[in-house]
């Protein structure tokens, strides 16, 4: 009698790396975490960001977004020369 191999549910999420290399697979191509939110900005994609948020007192609160490096990202995108 053959046992059932166990299988995992499919996921509900990936980071924006994790969905990079997917992509990279299913497509047979090169496709970066830059790539990604390029086409989110051009509305071809959406984006979904998971923020904690806790308040501490009445005028202070605390939030983070987890798994994120996306300030890295957004510099790499967004790094704008601008001269006057």
């Amino acid at each position: 009698m053959a046992k059932n191999k166990p299988t995992l549910p499919p996921r509900k999420w990936y980071s924006l790396q994790q969905a990079a290399d997917k992509l990279s697979q299913i497509f047979n191509q090169t496709v970066t975490s830059g790539d990604l939110l390029h086409y989110a900005n051009q509305g071809l994609l959406e984006l979904s960001v998971r923020i904690d948020f806790e308040r501490i007192d009445d005028d202070e609160f605390n939030f983070s977004i987890h798994n994120s490096n996306l300030n890295d990202v957004l510099d790499d995108i967004y790094d704008l020369d601008i001269h006057y």
